[in-house]
């Protein structure tokens, strides 16, 4: 075998990958990381429908694996002309940078989710409203104003009117405007409330049934009309409220009222909508003793309220156990009594297991809404706070319901045109629970927390002092969770009796995060940098001169410590070279020696047959020169220096 047929063999860059068995075994591995990369996105994406996270670790290192695959499939040697044949091939010296480039912009891409998520959450949350709003059809709003469907993924809110408001005093309490009362809980929402199945057992408990037509406008006026027969007369304030896109399916109605009209506008005919009195909170004061203007009907008033009050602790203290088996033990697990106790419990809980967002993104399709928002995802809005705290009353055996409507402040209200009107957006859609109480009725009970994370919970009766006693006994042990700051008197005691150092690893939980992807993807990019580096030294050899070849052979030895006292050209300089690696022959090497001489002093410069023979005396040095070499010396040589 000729001299360059060795050349071309020793070389290890002689053969495209392009070639024979290699070309088909490439082209396959090429074919299995586009599945690979497949797979991987389908399952981030199932992930998330169902609910599981991935931090910065799996998401870096899913995202180096991918990358790294791709350089190294698409990593074709680049190939230098000899003489007037080119090898084939394309990309080595494109595909290292842009997969580096990759990975740079995936790495920069989560350290500025992490560090800065409020800004790209905020983005992608406008965004995916933008993209809401076109399914739905644009200015259509949620639709969950009216129903009892809990909803599983972010809220959007679209800012179009919803109702129209006009009063003759203005509001100095927030209205609430119910559009829907939840009767059974059915998983991920309720369904609606059948109160006129209700009457019917009412009748049968009053013996009513002669008269079962009346019930139902005595309990939906019930408690406006008991407390207007007492002190409250004069106090009663009138609502006017009509539907821009005029469709009245659904009828929001405030609490303590009863209905005037419900008018549709017809010409010349007055303004279309329905109109309701009502009475504020702070104006109810229903008293069961004295003469009364209602006479008889009184206490015909007073049967039907405890009646009511009866089929409610039957048909709104039902919780579906085997639904919601983890909610159903948290109430087993902290007993609680009277509705001052379960409401300072249940607040507290909602308070420290759970944060206030319109975007907590999706559950698992096979988690119920409620338990997963409480007890996995711990975020979510007025839906979930408000039908969990609904199921929690319920558990512990006080009728409640989940409702549903709009919160109207009195803030939102202008005076124009001689009456206080308020434009109602879906900004204000809104839901919250509501409990019987016996002089009230049905009234709502705020359970979700502002913006600043407190939670402010009252309703007619509540005893302030108590409540804020309980919440305070709540929260010094008698809680839902431990306080996440709180430790251990006897751990913390033991901290204080010497000098020590605490460093709280999930205060810079991000930082560790992002560090540990950089440091994976580091040692995972490490050796194809530097190999990449060795082969473009390798590569500046086929444009490289005789003189330039056997200069950095020289380099070679000195550097590694053989022969510093010769410079190349000594006449003993083969021989000492054969003498020092018996695997060279001293034939070839003074071959080699004599062409570098006549690159510098000939007038004939060498032939590209003698330049690649001058390249495979180098390649053959530089093997023997580190075939003696072990471990990290080997390693610094071979990718620290190039050779």
């Amino acid at each position: 075998m000729g001299r360059k047929e060795i050349c071309f063999l020793d070389d290890d860059r002689g053969k495209g990958p392009g070639r024979g068995g290699e070309g088909r075994l490439l082209g396959i591995l090429q074919k299995l990381q586009v599945l690979f990369c497949f797979t991987a996105e389908c399952a981030l994406m199932m992930g998330a429908l169902y609910g599981r996270k991935l931090n910065a670790v799996i998401l870096g290192g899913l995202a180096s694996v991918q990358i790294a695959l791709w350089v190294w499939l698409h990593w074709k040697p680049g190939e230098r002309s000899l003489g007037k044949r080119k090898r084939p091939g394309y990309g080595r010296e494109k595909s290292v940078p842009i997969g580096i480039s990759l990975w740079a912009a995936a790495f920069l891409a989560l350290a500025a989710v992490l560090f800065r998520p409020a800004a790209w959450y905020e983005a992608v949350y406008l965004a995916e409203g933008h993209v809401d709003a076109m399914l739905r059809g644009l200015g259509n709003g949620t639709g969950l104003s009216s129903t009892g469907r809990i909803n599983r993924g972010n809220l959007y809110r679209t800012g179009e009117v919803k109702l129209e408001l006009a009063a003759a005093q203005a509001p100095a309490e927030p209205l609430y405007l119910r559009g829907f009362s939840g009767g059974d809980y059915v998983g991920n929402g309720w369904e609606a409330a059948d109160e006129e199945a209700l009457f019917g057992e009412i009748a049968d408990i009053l013996d009513w049934k002669e008269w079962i037509g009346m019930i139902g406008g005595m309990y939906y006026s019930m408690y406006f009309v008991l407390n207007y027969d007492m002190d409250g007369e004069g106090a009663e304030r009138q609502l006017h409220i009509a539907h821009p896109d005029g469709d009245y399916s659904s009828v929001y109605i405030p609490y303590y009222s009863r209905s005037r009209w419900y008018w549709r506008g017809r010409e010349g005919a007055r303004e279309e909508g329905y109109e309701c009195e009502y009475y504020e909170e702070k104006d109810m004061g229903i008293t069961w003793e004295g003469e009364t203007r209602l006479g008889e009907a009184r206490e015909w008033y007073r049967s039907l309220q405890g009646a009511c009050l009866e089929v409610a602790e039957d048909a709104y203290t039902r919780v579906p156990e085997e639904l919601l088996p983890r909610l159903t033990a948290f109430a087993e697990e902290n007993p609680r009594e009277g509705l001052e106790e379960v409401t300072a419990f249940i607040g507290y809980a909602l308070q420290n297991m759970a944060s206030y967002t319109l975007t907590p993104g999706r559950p698992p399709i096979n988690e119920d809404i409620v338990e997963y928002f409480l007890f996995d995802n711990k975020e979510g809005y007025c839906q979930h706070f408000a039908a969990a705290a609904t199921l929690l009353y319920r558990l512990y055996g006080i009728p409640a319901r989940y409702a549903s409507g709009y919160l109207v402040q009195p803030s939102d209200f202008r005076f124009q045109d001689g009456a206080w009107r308020a434009e109602v957006t879906d900004m204000s859609a809104h839901a919250w629970t509501e409990i019987f109480l016996e002089d009230y009725g049905w009234t709502p009970v705020e359970v979700t927390p502002a913006a600043d994370g407190q939670m402010a919970i009252s309703y007619p009766g509540l005893d302030s002092n108590l409540f804020r006693i309980l919440t305070e006994r709540e929260r010094l042990g008698g809680g839902a969770e431990k306080s996440p700051a709180g430790r251990d008197r006897e751990a913390e005691g033991a901290w204080d009796e010497g000098y020590s150092v605490f460093f709280d690893m999930g205060e810079h939980r991000d930082f560790w995060l992002v560090s540990g992807s950089c440091l994976f993807c580091s040692v995972l990019f490490c050796p194809i940098v530097l190999d990449e580096r060795r082969l473009r030294h390798r590569d500046r050899l086929w444009q490289a001169d005789c003189k330039e070849i056997y200069a950095r052979m020289m380099g070679l030895l000195h550097d590694t410590g053989y022969l510093p006292d010769l410079k190349g050209w000594e006449r003993e300089f083969p021989e000492r070279v054969a003498e020092a690696f018996p695997e060279l022959a001293k034939e070839e090497l003074c071959r080699q020696q004599e062409i570098v001489m006549k690159d510098v002093y000939g007038e004939i410069l060498p032939g590209e047959e003698e330049a690649q023979y001058v390249r495979w005396i180098y390649f053959r040095v530089a093997e023997a020169v580190l075939g003696r070499m072990k471990g990290c010396r080997r390693l610094l040589f071979r990718y620290g220096k190039g050779y």
